[in-house]
């Protein structure tokens, strides 16, 4: 379950684990980008970002905010196909698994489309979308 002394790391292992277990085949998922040119098509989860609020005077009752930033990577030669078939993936194991979320006691505000790319990293050309996840600890 995730608590406020544990928020980022909790929130990062929810993450983690529902689109590992649901990813398609051939994909792979990392904690970090240093080898996306070697393990194409992968799903790279970012750290959760907090916001704190607020809500009664004496700081009592606070409003935690979060979003956690999904990255896709495929090489360019698969096409955009591929790149959308992995964000409707990662969206569709996070849409479908609002109960296990629940019971990390996370509430999910919903997701969007932060950035999509195509770039050359050495000799590989790769396409790049980015997902941000909008929760809220319960």
């Amino acid at each position: 379950m995730v608590v406020p002394a544990t928020m980022r790391v909790g929130t990062f292992g929810t993450f983690y684990t529902l689109i590992n277990n649901n990813k398609l085949s051939g994909w792979t998922v990392q904690a970090s980008e240093d080898n996306v040119d070697t393990v194409l098509p992968c799903i790279v989860i970012n750290p959760a970002q907090f916001k704190n609020k607020n809500i009664t005077m004496n700081g009592g009752t606070k409003e935690r905010n979060m979003e956690i930033t999904i990255q896709l990577f495929t090489d360019v030669r698969d096409g955009l196909t591929k790149l959308d078939a992995g964000a409707d993936n990662v969206e569709n194991s996070i849409n479908s698994n609002q109960a296990t979320l629940h019971s990390a006691n996370l509430m999910y505000d919903g997701c969007e489309d932060t950035a999509q790319n195509t770039y050359t990293e050495g000799q590989q050309k790769i396409n790049y979308r980015a997902i941000s996840f909008k929760l809220r600890l319960n």
